[in-house]
């Protein structure tokens, strides 16, 4: 199942009909802060939470929690920023959505 926003999955749905996995996968249309689709063994957020200040990351996470399948995973991929003054890729992409007022990566202990 590949759940986002209505107007997103209308070139989601073309994707994965290119992809050959149309007819295996599911779009379903909704709004996370209000409602995640229940029962799911393993729920995937790839660089979703980057976007969000950490109020609206406990809403996602307590929507998630409340429809996940009882012995369901949550895995999450994102950028975890390290405290080194060293390049990391991630401090780039850190800059850039904090210019725009997002949320921003995080380190292992935040």
């Amino acid at each position: 199942m590949l759940f986002d926003q209505p107007h997103v999955l209308s070139e989601a749905k073309k994707f994965v009909a290119k992809e050959g996995v149309g007819d295996r996968c599911k779009t379903v249309g909704g709004d996370m802060f209000k409602s995640i689709p229940k029962g799911a063994d393993i729920y995937t957020l790839s660089y979703v939470l980057i976007d969000w200040d950490d109020d609206k990351i406990t809403t996602i996470i307590k929507n998630i929690r409340d429809a996940i399948a009882e012995n369901g995973k949550l895995l999450v991929i994102d950028t975890v920023l390290t405290l080194a003054n060293e390049y990391q890729w991630g401090k780039w992409l850190d800059l850039e959505l904090l210019s725009f007022g997002y949320g921003g990566a995080r380190t292992e202990a935040e």
